[in-house]
C-alpha cells in the first residue's frame, strides 16, 4: 500500500465519530439507569387533561411539555415511564450536541470539545434533569434556543433563515422560562454579527409573544419565593453567587473548587476581552446567558432556602452554558506545554468519571423514592376499588411525591386501564390510609 493510498483512508477515530458514538451509548446507558423511575411531583400536574395548556407553572410557560405528556398519556398510558423519560433524555443529548457544535464554531480544539461532550453525556451533577421527565420543558427550552444561537452566528443569514430563526425563537418560549436567558444571548450575538435593526426584526416576534402571554397569564402566578425589599441587595446576590459556586463545584466533584472555577472563568474573560466580538463571541454570549439565568433565578427564587441555589437543575444549566468558554480556556492552556495538555486530559477524564458515578448513585436514589410513589398509588387504587364511595373525589392519597393526584384521578386512570398496578407493602397502605383519613376529617 502506497503512502498516498494510506493517507486517503479515513481514520477510524475522529472527534465527530467519537462524539456521535458517545451520544448513542449515553442514551442507552441513561435509559438503563432510569429504568426504575416513575411519575413524581410536577409530572402529575401536566398529565391530566384538565390542566390548562396556557397555564403558568411556577412562572414557566409549559404548553409544549404539557402537550407532549398528554399525547403520551392518551397513546401509551401510564404503564411505563420510559417513553416520558425519553423526552427528557433526548432534550439533554440535544443540548450536549449543540454545545459541542458551538464550541467548535468558537474555535475549540475538536478533541477538547469532544472530551467535554463525553464527560457531560452522563451529567450526574445535574441528574435531576436527566431522570425526571417533566424537565423536558426546562431542557427543551435551552436546546431550541441554542439552535437560534447557531443560526444567528452564521456568516450569511438570508431572509429565509431569518424567518426560521424568528420562528424557532418563538417556539422555544412555550417549553419553559429557561429559554429567556439563552434567547437574550442569541439577540446579543445577532446584534454583534448583523446590527441592531436586523436583530429587532428577528427577535421582536418572540418578545411580543412572551410579553402577551405574561400579561395575560404569567404575571398572576406568584410562587412566593421571589425576593422583596432589602433582599434585592442582600439575599439575591448571595443566591446568585451560590448558584455559580455550587454549580461548578458539583460539576468538578469538589465543592470547594466551584469558586476557583468561577474566578478562573472571569480571569479568562478579561484576558480574552479583545476577542469578545470575534469568532469566540458565540461562546461568551452563553456565559452571559448563564449569568442572566442565575440572576432571574435569584430574583424569582431567592426568597426561599439558600440551599435551593445548589439545586441540580441550576447546576445543569450553569455548567452546560459555561462549557464552551471553559473549553476555550483549556484549549489555550493545553497548547502551551505538553505537561499541561496531559493535566487537562486527566482533569476532563476525572470530571467525566465523577459525573458518571453521580448519575448511577442519584438515579438509584431517585428510583427508590419514585417506586415508593408507585406502590402508594397502587395501594390507593386498592382502597378506592374496595370502597368506591368512602373517599371524596378531591382527596390526595399520595401526599409525598404526588400531591396533584386525587382519588378522582386514580379512578379515571384505573377505569381506562392507563396504569399497571404493582404490589404494595403494609407501610404503603398505612401511609395512604393516613392521607385519606386526614382528607376525610
Amino acid at each position: 500500500m502506497t503512502e498516498s493510498t494510506a493517507a486517503q483512508r479515513p481514520r477510524a477515530l475522529t472527534p465527530t465519530r467519537v462524539h456521535v458514538a458517545s451520544l448513542v451509548v449515553g442514551f442507552v446507558v441513561l435509559l438503563v439507569l432510569g429504568r426504575d423511575q416513575w411519575f413524581a411531583y410536577d409530572d402529575w400536574s401536566i398529565l391530566h387533561s384538565t390542566y390548562s395548556l396556557w397555564a403558568s407553572h411556577q412562572g414557566h410557560w409549559t404548553t409544549i411539555p404539557t402537550l407532549l405528556f398528554q399525547a403520551l398519556r392518551d397513546t401509551v398510558g401510564l404503564r411505563s415511564y420510559l417513553p416520558y423519560l425519553c423526552l427528557a433524555l433526548l432534550a439533554h443529548l440535544a443540548i450536549v450536541h449543540l454545545v459541542w457544535r458551538i464550541a467548535l464554531r468558537a474555535g475549540v480544539t475538536p478533541w477538547v470539545a469532544t472530551g467535554f461532550a463525553c464527560a457531560t453525556v452522563l451529567l450526574g451533577s445535574g441528574a435531576e434533569n436527566l431522570f425526571w421527565a417533566f424537565q423536558v420543558g426546562y431542557m427543551g427550552a435551552v436546546a431550541v434556543a441554542l439552535v437560534v444561537v447557531l443560526l444567528v452566528d452564521r456568516a450569511r443569514l438570508g431572509f429565509g433563515l431569518s424567518i426560521m430563526a424568528a420562528t424557532i425563537a418563538v417556539l422555544a418560549l412555550p417549553f419553559s422560562g429557561t429559554a429567556l436567558a439563552v434567547l437574550l444571548a442569541a439577540a446579543v450575538l445577532s446584534w454583534v454579527r448583523r446590527g441592531f435593526l436586523r436583530t429587532v426584526a428577528i427577535f421582536a416576534p418572540a418578545g411580543i409573544v412572551y410579553v402577551g402571554w405574561y400579561l395575560l397569564v404569567g404575571r398572576v402566578d406568584d410562587n412566593g419565593l421571589g425576593v422583596h425589599g432589602v433582599q434585592w441587595v442582600t439575599r439575591a446576590p448571595l443566591f446568585l453567587a451560590t448558584i455559580f459556586g455550587a454549580g461548578y463545584g458539583e460539576f468538578t466533584g469538589l465543592v470547594f473548587l466551584g469558586p476557583a472555577v468561577a474566578i478562573g472563568l472571569v480571569a479568562w474573560l478579561i484576558v480574552a476581552r479583545k476577542r469578545w466580538l470575534g469568532r469566540e463571541a458565540i461562546a461568551y454570549v452563553l456565559i452571559l446567558a448563564a449569568f442572566v439565568f442565575a440572576a432571574l433565578s435569584s430574583i424569582t427564587r431567592g426568597g426561599g432556602e439558600l440551599s435551593a441555589a445548589g439545586s441540580q437543575r441550576y447546576v445543569y444549566v450553569i455548567v452546560m452554558l459555561s462549557l464552551p468558554t471553559m473549553e476555550l480556556a483549556l484549549s489555550a492552556v493545553a497548547r502551551r506545554r505538553r505537561e499541561w495538555l496531559v493535566a487537562a486530559v486527566v482533569a476532563v477524564s476525572a470530571v467525566g468519571v465523577v459525573n458518571a458515578t453521580l448519575a448511577v448513585i442519584r438515579s438509584s436514589e431517585q428510583g427508590v423514592v419514585e417506586q415508593t410513589i408507585k406502590r402508594q398509588y397502587s395501594a390507593a387504587a386498592f382502597l378506592i376499588a374496595r370502597d368506591p364511595t368512602a373517599y371524596p373525589p378531591g382527596a390526595q392519597p399520595v401526599l409525598v411525591g404526588a400531591p396533584d393526584v386525587t382519588v378522582a384521578d386514580i379512578r379515571e386512570e384505573v377505569a381506562h386501564h392507563l396504569v399497571d398496578l404493582v404490589p404494595f407493602t403494609s407501610a404503603d397502605l398505612a401511609a395512604v390510609r393516613s392521607n385519606l383519613g386526614a382528607a376525610a376529617r
